[in-house]
């Protein structure tokens, strides 16, 4: 964790000591006239500041906010908590279970994928009238939807035993239109996970190369993800090429991805970017990946 404004404080209240972020030590008078929305995102800026996804100048950005100015500049946010419809949180799910099978084959550990902020998906019903007018009718209607959904809730209620930081709610009146107890959100005296307030995974780094191409007849563009340790190291590493890599990297995490999976155990690997489409026939692109792009990456890395 960084703090490069100091901001970090404690307060005592009752018997209890909470860790807060002041607004004030960023030293901007500005601030005080920002929006009270973006004072929220200025404290959650603060409270998670690490010198690599948030840094200095992202706050600095954030308390110099002018509303008549074109954004310039893009902020993490990173909530203290999620809530997760059923329809769009099942999904989610899902590809965490994907995440913890592909884990598995790179040779780390399933349980070292989690969601990183707590993770609440509410249940929705979807009763339908197959039965009515009758006094069982509603006893009827409920037994046929847990038959019909019987195999979302199975994957749910073991996606809530098998994840940590992950809680299904279930919703409690189901002839009511969806009513929820707001009990099951209360986060009275909330404190992070501890594993959120260990110190950060290893990063690698992603370094842009050029490889002049004959088989091509121009320049092919690069990006090479080298694993945590890599520089500093001996050991030889496998490698992964990525076709349309332009499109991996612009949807953004695809690096700190790979950090997490061989900071939980999996295999360091070198990853190569391809940043460009159009390999022109079979042939060419054959001579290119084999004759020169394979011997160029192992000419300049260590490569198993």
């Amino acid at each position: 964790m960084t703090d490069s404004f100091g901001a970090r404080q404690s307060i005592s209240v009752g018997d209890a000591e909470y860790e807060i972020f002041r607004l004030d030590a960023i030293g901007d008078s500005r601030v005080e006239q920002l929006p009270y929305t973006l004072k929220i995102l200025l404290e959650n800026l603060l409270r998670h500041e690490d010198g690599e996804d948030i840094t200095a100048e992202d706050i600095e950005a954030l308390a110099a906010w002018d509303p008549k100015a074109d954004p310039e500049t893009e902020i993490a946010f990173t909530p203290a908590r999620v809530i997760l419809q059923d329809f769009t949180g099942v999904p989610a799910i899902v590809d965490l279970a994907a995440m913890r099978d592909a884990m598995v084959k790179l040779g780390g550990k399933a349980s070292a994928i989690n969601p990183l902020s707590p993770a609440e998906l509410v249940i929705d019903h979807s009763v339908q009238v197959d039965h009515f007018g009758t006094a069982d009718s509603l006893a009827a209607n409920n037994a046929i939807e847990f038959e019909r959904n019987k195999e979302r809730y199975s994957f749910l209620r073991w996606g809530q035993e098998a994840f940590r930081n992950f809680r299904v709610v279930p919703e409690l009146e189901p002839v009511s239109g969806g009513d929820l107890s707001m009990s099951w959100f209360a986060m009275p005296g909330w404190q992070a996970p501890g594993y959120l307030r260990q110190p950060l995974l290893p990063r690698g780094t992603l370094e842009q190369v050029v490889l002049p191409s004959q088989a091509l007849g121009r320049e092919l563009r690069l990006a090479v993800y080298r694993p945590p340790g890599y520089d500093a190291g001996t050991e030889r590493v496998p490698v992964a090429y990525i076709f349309g890599g332009r499109g991996a990297l612009d949807q953004g995490g695809f690096p700190e991805a790979l950090d997490n999976l061989i900071g939980g155990a999996a295999r360091p690997l070198l990853a190569i970017f391809i940043l460009e489409d159009g390999f022109g026939s079979l042939s060419s692109f054959a001579d290119m990946f084999a004759g020169e792009l394979v011997p160029f990456i192992d000419s300049r890395y260590r490569t198993q």
